[in-house]
């Protein structure tokens, strides 16, 4: 938890280099990366326009066997709407529901912002759980 709020904090306040190396730094101090501390960095890169990198990130973290929670991919699906990527940001939505994890209000919102802002409000009105 440690790592995770710092790399969070670093995150949120633009230092997203000094958030990337401490978060590669953990397993050279014997610390095992949890989803907290993956989705701290997720959403750190999301929100600075490195979706690229947050993918690759999502990747790792699948790799490594690390859970993928319904936080981690609306972090996906809101920042990948953000950056006009509207089909991969569906895509994430469809594996999420695939893989049975259940969606949260926060990533209906993400969903539903994300189609109305892509014009496909009739789309975004009928989301109740498909698409």
């Amino acid at each position: 938890m440690f790592y995770s709020s710092l790399i969070d904090g670093l995150g949120k306040a633009g230092r997203v280099d000094e958030a990337e190396k401490l978060f590669d730094e953990m397993v050279d101090k014997g610390c095992t990366r949890d989803s907290y501390c993956y989705n701290a960095l997720i959403d750190t890169f999301a929100k600075c326009g490195k979706m690229d990198e947050a993918l690759m990130l999502f990747k790792r973290m699948e790799e490594e066997g690390c859970d993928q929670t319904v936080y981690t991919y609306t972090i996906l699906i809101s920042g990948l709407f953000k950056e006009h990527r509207n089909e991969e940001a569906l895509k994430f939505w469809e594996m999420m529901i695939d893989k049975g994890i259940t969606p949260t209000p926060a990533s209906f919102r993400a969903l539903s912002t994300g189609l109305c802002l892509s014009g496909k409000v009739a789309r975004a009105c009928n989301s109740g759980g498909g698409i």
